[in-house]
């Protein structure tokens, strides 16, 4: 894929595999919005970002929360009129046994965790297939998992479940968006 002229939104930019890939994806001449909940941090990644890509920015906010999810994406197509790659890579730990952790505690990491890579991508897909329509690329969504969906690890339950929602979310995507020019990995 050439990512030049290619708008990316990275969650979860403030650190680890986010700054990694707002880095590398500007380095290869894609435009990133990063986000994360962090403003100091982005600000350091989006500077490094517009070295190589001068649009690059960063939008701060929890995407724990459904209405900064939603309007992460309407703001992003706002101002570059388009939306190519949606990385959703936010999340969470919880380092700690299921029995020291309240309802409402394992909702906020299942929010940040799954449930923002819902509500970003449903805001994306109609975005994205407008795009498609005009090309064969509408658009690519990367859901960033891990292997704890599979294997477990100590205290670490409800981090496992988010991921594990997120794996069979995905693989449904790929099912119900083939042949629509949106691909989700």
């Amino acid at each position: 894929m050439d990512f030049r002229a290619k708008v990316a939104v990275v969650t979860g930019a403030s650190s680890g595999i986010g700054r990694v890939t707002a880095l590398t994806l500007a380095r290869a001449g894609a435009t990133v919005v990063a986000t994360a909940r962090r403003e100091s941090l982005l600000q350091e990644v989006s500077a490094a970002c517009r070295e190589h890509t001068p649009d690059s920015c960063h939008i701060a906010g929890d995407l724990g929360d459904k209405s900064f999810a939603e309007t992460l994406v309407e703001e992003t197509v706002a101002r570059f009129g388009r939306i190519d790659i949606l990385i959703n890579n936010a999340a969470v730990p919880m380092h700690r046994p299921l029995y020291q952790i309240s309802a409402e505690e394992a909702e906020d990491v299942m929010r940040i965790n799954f449930l923002s890579c819902l509500w970003t991508t449903f805001a994306a897909i109609p975005h994205m297939l407008i795009q498609g329509e005009a090309n064969e690329e509408g658009g690519v969504i990367v859901n960033v998992s891990s292997f704890a969906a599979t294997v477990v690890p100590t205290h670490e339950t409800i981090y496992a479940a988010s991921k594990g929602a997120m794996n069979g979310f995905t693989r449904g995507l790929w099912n119900d968006l083939a042949g629509s020019g949106i691909h989700c990995v």
